[in-house]
């Protein structure tokens, strides 16, 4: 028979073994046949991904394989096994090994590996907790946030980093995250929160002792003896100005003998003052320990000889004026205006 095309027979038929044709002509078995029959080679061709891309989830990412061989698409079915990477999760490159089992029409040459990419995702779909208010303390203040996406609570570090903005002065402060690792580096979100003035709470005049009257403005000395304080925090004196008061009118004259109330303003947004503090200071009278008279004997002559005061001074050394003394006499322990006999 030789006139029948045996090239019609496919090299390329469904099983791996040697098949026995028969060939059929005017209904009689003319002759038999034999063909090995070889497994198709499978190549990178071949597989078809309805996507390649995924965005990640959290969860883990397993796409399907189709085999697309002669126009005909089917899922890899039993004939191959598909070998997942163990991270299937986080972004990055992912490789599946395909190989094939034992009486598969298929055959791999070597290792086949397919490719499929988890990429980051945008960190501005995440949420972020409210962020209670905190006290002005002169530091940067950077609380810690609390970010999820759904129900998971992201790590900084790992899925973003953070930025803080205007967080020292009181006012709003800024925060702005940025996408890390499985959350895209180009995206971010970004919340505020407050920071409150610190309450000065404490006032006191560190010096008070030293306060003698000696015929000077004493409010450069006063105001720098100012212990002010919110909580344990020194608030500095460019950070408030002090208002006196004697006998309950505001002064600025702290010359004189008496005692002195001080309140304070604030003179910063980073400070207010707590109600009713003040203190007091007192400027103590100067005391008096030296009298000197021009001279100390005179002779009788039937007139009245007033002794001559020469000098009164004070402890501090202060001359007193004739006007900032009374003079009272003495003779024999009894008050007297005669001075004649």
């Amino acid at each position: 028979h030789a006139s029948y095309d045996y090239s019609k027979i496919s090299d390329e038929v469904s099983i791996d073994e040697k098949m026995k044709y028969m060939i059929k002509q005017d209904a009689f078995f003319c002759s038999a046949w034999s063909k090995t029959v070889k497994r198709t080679p499978l190549i990178q061709e071949h597989i078809v991904f309805d996507e390649n891309s995924f965005v990640y989830t959290g969860s883990s990412i397993k796409p399907q394989i189709q085999f697309e061989y002669y126009k005909n698409i089917n899922f890899l079915g039993s004939s191959f096994n598909l070998t997942y990477p163990t991270d299937c999760i986080n972004v990055g490159t992912k490789e599946i090994v395909v190989t094939t089992n034992e009486g598969s029409n298929f055959v791999v040459d070597g290792t086949m590996v397919v490719k499929y990419y988890i990429t980051a995702k945008s960190i501005a779909g995440v949420t972020i907790d409210d962020i209670a208010d905190v006290v002005f303390n002169r530091q940067s203040q950077t609380p810690t946030l609390t970010v999820k996406d759904g129900d998971k609570t992201l790590v900084a570090g790992s899925d973003y980093t953070v930025t803080y903005s205007n967080n020292i002065n009181a006012g709003v402060a800024t925060v702005v995250i940025r996408g890390k690792g499985n959350y895209s580096n180009t995206t971010t979100k970004s919340t505020t929160f407050e920071i409150t003035p610190a309450v000065i709470n404490s006032l006191s005049c560190n010096n008070a002792s030293e306060y003698v009257y000696n015929r000077l403005n004493r409010s450069s000395e006063i105001v720098s003896s100012l212990r002010v304080f919110a909580d344990d925090m020194t608030v500095y004196p460019d950070e408030y100005y002090p208002v006196f008061y004697r006998d309950g009118q505001e002064t600025t004259d702290l010359t004189n003998a008496g005692t002195i109330t001080i309140e304070i303003m604030s003179n910063s947004i980073n400070f207010v003052i707590e109600d009713g503090l003040d203190c007091e200071c007192s400027i103590t009278q100067a005391a008096v320990e030296k009298l000197e008279l021009s001279i100390n004997e005179v002779i009788y002559n039937t007139y009245a000889q007033k002794p001559i005061i020469a000098d009164v001074s004070s402890r501090n050394n202060l001359k007193l004026n004739s006007n900032e003394y009374t003079a009272v006499y003495y003779r024999n322990g009894e008050e007297t205006l005669d001075f004649t006999s």
